[in-house]
């Protein structure tokens, strides 16, 4: 049986309308605040369709 939400390479696209944004340890661990990093993602996941991008490329110093 397939699921219907992940493949075997990551979370699949749902609908056009559904954005999903993705965080790992090294996220989660910045000193970027959460609210901050989560507005990033989803904007970057909105233009891109990739659910997630690390913390560090979002935010180069």
């Amino acid at each position: 049986m397939t699921d219907p939400y992940f493949s075997e390479y990551g979370p699949r696209p749902r609908t056009s309308e559904t954005i999903s944004a993705t965080f790992n340890g090294f996220d989660l661990d910045s000193e970027i605040p959460l609210n901050d990093d989560l507005e990033r993602k989803v904007r970057r996941a909105a233009e891109t369709g990739s659910p997630f991008v690390r913390v560090r490329d979002l935010f180069p110093h």
